[in-house]
């Protein structure tokens, strides 16, 4: 709105479009920007090659989940040891470069895989086993040294799949006696399809694909240098583009912007109004707190965070031991 009311009383003169577009122009070739966008571009190259590295073992655990078959101990192969984390390992593998849209199995691509190696929960709830096997990265190892031994232990629960995949009875079916009857268990093999069982094998390289994780985990450790020590370029080269669009707009055409932008400010007051009314009823009434609550700036950009069925209450009101409003 101020950008809008600028150039609606001073006017805009070619000289002035002219430095705009020469600010711009500076802010986009600043090298720590390119920079910026280069480690993007690597970053999905990367990211690219690692999903097609995964979607071998991905389509392996939706196979066996759609099979009813699970991991067993095999000799010289799984330990009782290490079954847990590898079955749990196959079980995050299954939600992971999903082709039904609309479904429970749909993700955002390997970034899940990615979010375990860096430890960062994807659940509302931890589980007590890991296939990355957290508890057992000694605390007093550097954070690059951890990061490396769960991307070895990653690659090693893979290489197992590799080798499960080409031996025989080395899962266990769950079949159903029909109605009235007990399910019954039986050792069996899994007829895999051809590219998968070629993916897991044949086109499975553990030295590529733990190179291709550690630069990509580099180029995300050089992103968010970058972006500390410039968390104003985004903003600035934002401004600078809104600036250059609105200096090129017609002062007619200005003038029916200010009315959109006014009619949206009051919808954004009558809004908060609204929410501000039932915070401050709410909070009152059931937990006799009086509340005021203060309107964002007009020209604060608002973003809601994503919250989980349980809401950001959740947490305090299970500590609490207070039952969960859900369903």
């Amino acid at each position: 709105m101020g950008l809008v009311d600028y150039f609606l009383e001073r006017g805009n003169t070619e000289r002035e479009s002219e430095d705009l577009k020469s600010k711009l122009q500076s802010l986009l070739h600043t090298p720590e920007f390119i920079e910026m966008l280069a480690l993007e571009m690597e970053g999905e190259k990367i990211e690219l090659a690692l999903g097609e590295a995964l979607f071998p073992f991905s389509e392996l655990a939706r196979t066996l989940d759609h099979k009813r078959a699970r991991l067993k101990v095999v000799p010289r192969v799984v330990d009782f040891d290490e079954l847990p984390a590898l079955q749990e390992c196959v079980r995050r593998l299954k939600y992971i470069l999903c082709r039904k849209a609309g479904s429970s199995e749909t993700s955002t691509g390997i970034r899940p895989i990615l979010l375990d190696l860096r430890m960062v929960p994807r659940d509302d709830e931890p589980r007590e086993s890991s296939f990355l096997n957290m508890s057992s990265a000694s605390s007093s190892q550097s954070t690059s040294s951890t990061l490396e031994e769960r991307i070895d232990d990653f690659i090693a629960q893979l290489s197992t799949l590799s080798t499960l995949v080409k031996t025989k009875n080395a899962f266990v079916t769950t079949k159903n006696a029909g109605s009235g009857h007990t399910s019954s268990e039986h050792i069996s093999s899994i007829d895999f399809s051809i590219p998968v069982v070629k993916g897991c094998t044949e086109d499975f390289d553990p030295e590529l694909l733990k190179c291709q994780l550690q630069d990509w985990f580099a180029i995300v450790d050089r992103q968010h240098e970058l972006q500390r020590a410039h968390k104003d370029l985004p903003e600035e080269i934002r401004r600078a583009e809104m600036k250059m669009n609105i200096a090129g707009v017609p002062p007619q055409s200005l003038k029916m912007v200010k009315e959109r932008l006014t009619t949206i400010q009051l919808d954004r007051q009558q809004r908060f109004e609204i929410l501000k009314e039932m915070v401050e009823e709410v909070c009152l009434r059931e937990m006799n707190l009086h509340v005021n609550l203060t309107g964002p700036d007009p020209q604060e950009t608002l973003e809601l965070r994503e919250i989980s069925a349980r809401g950001f209450l959740g947490v305090p009101l299970e500590i609490a031991d207070e039952p969960l409003p859900l369903g």
